[in-house]
């Protein structure tokens, strides 16, 4: 996803409203800025991870999850992996 922005006259840019709703950045929302390779990086103050992975696992699976739900699963991919895990280490 990529978006062109003019730089104002006070240096400031507006974040597209698509990234600001995927990103989960409000008013008043604080944000990381740093320069890597001449980059500008602009990162979230990762403070609710969960919600920015729901949004982003619903929009993979075209469908909305709870929590619960989500916890479910991953659960029961940990416990696959441990089942491959545990026949392998048996043989």
């Amino acid at each position: 996803m990529e978006f062109q922005r003019k730089v104002g006259p006070k240096g400031q840019v507006v974040i597209p409203k698509e990234i600001r709703r995927l990103m989960g950045i409000s008013p008043n929302s604080k944000v990381l800025i740093s320069v890597e390779d001449r980059s500008i990086i602009i990162k979230t103050e990762n403070k609710e991870p969960v919600w920015q992975f729901m949004r982003l696992f619903a929009k993979e699976h075209g469908k909305r999850l709870s929590i619960k739900e989500i916890k479910r699963m991953k659960e029961a991919e940990y416990e696959e992996g441990w089942g491959e895990a545990r026949s392998a280490l048996s043989r």
